[in-house]
């Protein structure tokens, strides 16, 4: 099924995908969304990812609703571009 995306998050991706080391998005234990350039792991003792080239990108806490802290592996960024669907989401208004 395909991953539900606003217009503006997929932009976010695409440009990351284009222009930027960044290969990987994932979710902290705190909420907190995190890019990487290289896959990162989950840690198994603490709430967050560890891993290589990582960014904190806070702005971005409240979209990507498909990246959760549960998920066991990273999502990469191009695979999600490959496989979303833009919707209208009015609660981004």
């Amino acid at each position: 099924e395909p991953i539900k995306l606003t217009r503006f998050e997929r932009d976010i991706l695409k440009y990351l995908s284009d222009n930027t080391k960044y290969m990987y998005i994932v979710r902290d234990g705190n909420g907190n969304i995190f890019l990487y350039d290289e896959e990162p792991q989950k840690s198994e003792s603490a709430p967050w990812w560890t891993g290589h080239g990582m960014c904190h990108t806070s702005m971005f806490n409240k979209l990507f609703h498909f990246v959760q802290w549960e998920d066991t592996e990273p999502r990469s960024i191009k695979e999600v571009l490959e496989n979303c669907e833009v919707v209208e989401d009015e609660s981004n208004e």
